[in-house]
């Protein structure tokens, strides 16, 4: 992974957002420049890289996963929409089934109060 700036083993590396493609250690991460946005986690760097410039940029053994970059908010919101999606197949399944069984009820009266002494 292409790393801005000195980057030590085991450090969390974020999306930069100005500069597209790159990472930034979690150490450099500029608190002015993130304030109101929440970084992306990349993953974690697998190797320690030294700069002598704040601006160099240099590849990176890393372990990448994009679930590390999933914020527990949009993890709850997606939770939240699956358990509506199914909710609402599990109504429209429960309302299919009661229809028919409601109307296999019906026939059975039916049926029960043609028979002889039924009724």
């Amino acid at each position: 992974m292409k790393v801005l700036g000195t980057v030590q083993n085991g450090e969390r590396v974020y999306a930069a957002v100005h500069q597209p493609g790159v990472a930034i250690p979690e150490t450099q991460i500029p608190l002015r420049a993130m304030a109101g946005r929440t970084p992306t986690l990349l993953g974690q760097a697998l190797e320690s890289k030294t700069s002598f410039k704040q601006d160099s940029v240099h590849l990176v053994h890393c372990f990448v996963s994009i679930v590390l970059g999933i914020q527990s908010g949009q993890l709850a919101n997606a939770i939240n929409n699956l358990q509506e999606s199914m909710q609402g197949r599990f109504e429209d399944v429960m309302m299919k089934n009661r229809s028919k069984w409601l109307k296999g009820e019906q026939r059975f009266f039916s049926v029960l109060f043609r028979l002889p002494g039924g009724g």
